[in-house]
């Protein structure tokens, strides 16, 4: 519930009414007051604490501390994942990690996911994107709903930002005459290997003490460099009036690993220096320039923003907010906000962490490669240095029950996976599986074209046919083989109905062994989902001992039970929702 201070009464009635004071104007567009177009810079790798405007002591952003005094600048804004792919998805869904599923090195976005581009696209704008890191291209779904979608590292070696900036001066007569547009700019810089080019390589005294392309001063020469290359894009849309007529946002996907924790890079944990990024949005006109938002957002955030700012419903059942609230200060509800922070990262150097942000505590559990769990306090230990867990056990107990409820809410139903050996060659796996009742709510996981799953029309037969063809994934450090893992996730009806797996078999070997429980069974095998001896908490849990086909060539498969928990309360009705929100105590996407 929220509660709403009196000195934004006229706000709130608005939202409460007709909708958000905060964004009438464009939700009521004319001739003169077009919808705005939507510009998304985003800089690969960037942690926010680097840059001048959030108190870094070098000079590093000099461009971008003068454009933020024009500008709202969110302080403490986080990704949802310490990777690319992941927290671009999110970025542009409205769904944290563990929610859109897209988190593996070769997930594809899911085709039920709806993106900014596309939304925008129906809306009548012109699409156009240009990108420079390969967890980004259209191979994975990221060029869905765009006119044109650029990919500018064609060597692969990390194109440098200044090629974006040529995309835009090559294109900027073609977004003056095809407004409104949306621009999404992906640069890849300050992605490891820092090579900032000249003069920024030398911009800050290097340490001898490491590798240059491994130094903390090549890391800032790239961001002066970003910084640089970023004002000429500004320069070149305030010369063609496009600035004022856009809602422009600066941000990150990731931060990077600077040695705090002893590892430099990303996509390995969920510590501050690799989830807290920038995040700054210049509204069209002027409004609401030099604005500072304590409160805690998400990347996941941007996506309903957006859209409430065209006047636009972003559509239910997202893990982000509309900012609209607390840019104005209407809401007060931020420190009780959870965030959901997620790495699950296959293959034999893969990693699995899943954690939640709650008031000032942020509490990890760690599955892969070893198991752990920590939590801290980041007000009074902001580097993370300090684990309270033993201290505060009752504290972890809940975050953890939060956590757990979160994965299971979307997770939901009956698993099944199987996961190929590290180093094992291409084989077909076929699974027969029927029930008494009938199957329902079938989800394929990440299966790819040639997998298929077909249910009999009666729904009482399940036959699935899987190809398990490990494949390498291009990184900056080399090639990594990543073990082909296929699922699928479904539910039946009555809950209590019997379930047989008939056949398993993978490969030539024939008939295979299926990992449920604590043991191992052979089909055919039969059981009930509400049995808690199949009962899981997790994928992760579901994959825990998965790390050991690296020492074999066999394949494996799993079979867990996800349960999401029950409502605490019924929903209340469309008439009490009306009482609440004209006495202020709810906003108008709230209980819906």
């Amino acid at each position: 519930m929220r509660r709403w201070p009196a000195v934004t009464a006229v706000a709130v009635a608005a939202m409460a009414g007709v909708g958000a004071l905060f964004w009438f104007e464009y939700q009521q567009p004319t001739a003169d007051l077009p919808r705005p177009n939507v510009i998304v810079y985003l800089v690969d790798t960037l942690r926010a604490d680097h840059l001048g405007l959030y108190g870094y002591d070098r000079d590093t952003s000099p461009l971008l501390d003068r454009w933020a005094r024009g500008s709202t600048v969110f302080d403490n804004t986080y990704a949802p994942s310490s990777w690319t792919k992941p927290s671009m998805v999110t970025l542009f869904s409205g769904l944290d990690a563990i929610s859109h599923g897209a988190e593996d090195r070769l997930d594809r976005i899911p085709a039920d996911v709806p993106l900014l581009a596309e939304r925008l696209k129906a809306l009548g704008y012109s699409t156009l994107g240009a990108v420079t890191n390969p967890n980004v291209l259209p191979h994975w779904g990221f060029d869905r709903g765009f006119d044109l979608y650029r990919d500018l590292d064609s060597v692969g070696n990390g194109t440098p930002a200044n090629r974006v900036t040529e995309f835009v001066e090559q294109h900027l007569e073609q977004l003056v005459q095809s407004q409104p547009f949306l621009l999404y700019l992906h640069v890849v810089d300050p992605h490891f290997p820092y090579q900032p080019p000249p003069p920024f390589d030398s911009r800050f005294p290097s340490s001898r003490a490491v590798p240059a392309n491994m130094s903390v001063d090549r890391y800032d020469g790239e961001i002066a460099f970003v910084d640089a290359q970023f004002g000429r894009i500004v320069d070149l849309l305030q010369q063609r009036g496009l600035d004022d007529r856009s809602m422009t946002i600066f941000t990150s996907d990731h931060g990077e690993e600077l040695w705090e924790h002893g590892r430099l890079g990303h996509g390995s944990t969920l510590y501050q220096e690799v989830m807290r990024v920038p995040l700054l949005i210049r509204f069209p006109q002027g409004r609401f320039a030099g604005i500072r938002v304590a409160a805690r957002t998400s990347l996941a955030d941007l996506f309903p923003t957006v859209l409430r700012a065209l006047g636009e419903s972003p559509g239910e059942g997202l893990d982000g907010r509309d900012l609209a609230p607390v840019i104005t200060g209407g809401a007060t509800d931020t420190e009780e906000r959870e965030l959901f922070l997620s790495l699950r990262t296959s293959g034999q150097n893969g990693h699995r962490v899943r954690g939640v942000l709650s008031g000032p505590f942020k509490y990890l559990k760690r599955t892969s490669p070893e198991v752990n769990e920590a939590l801290f306090d980041l007000l009074q230990d902001p580097t993370e240095s300090k684990d309270i867990s033993a201290d505060e056990q009752p504290l972890q107990a809940r975050l953890a029950a939060s956590l757990n409820a979160h994965l299971a809410q979307r997770s939901d139903g009956i698993q099944l996976r199987i996961v190929n050996a590290a180093a094992g060659d291409p084989q077909q796996a076929e699974v027969m599986i029927e029930t008494s009742g009938q199957f329902s709510d079938l989800v394929g996981i990440r299966l790819e074209p040639g997998d298929r799953f077909d249910l009999a029309k009666d729904g009482r037969q399940l036959r699935l046919s899987w190809r398990l063809e490990n494949r390498y994934q291009e990184l900056n450090r080399g090639k990594r083989q990543v073990p082909d893992e296929d699922g699928i996730r479904f539910q039946v009806a009555p809950a209590d109905a019997r379930i047989v797996i008939q056949q398993l078999e993978i490969g030539e070997a024939g008939a295979a062994w299926l990992r449920v429980g604590d043991g191992e069974q052979a089909a055919p095998f039969a059981f009930h989902a509400g049995d808690d001896a199949w009962r899981i908490r997790d994928v992760d849990d579901l994959l825990a001992d998965a790390g050991a086909t690296s020492g074999d060539d066999k394949a494996r498969a799993f079979l867990g039970v996800i349960r999401a928990p029950a409502a605490n309360a019924a929903k209340p009705s469309g008439e009490l929702l009306e009482r609440l929100r004209s006495l202020g105590y709810l906003g108008g996407d709230d209980a819906q």
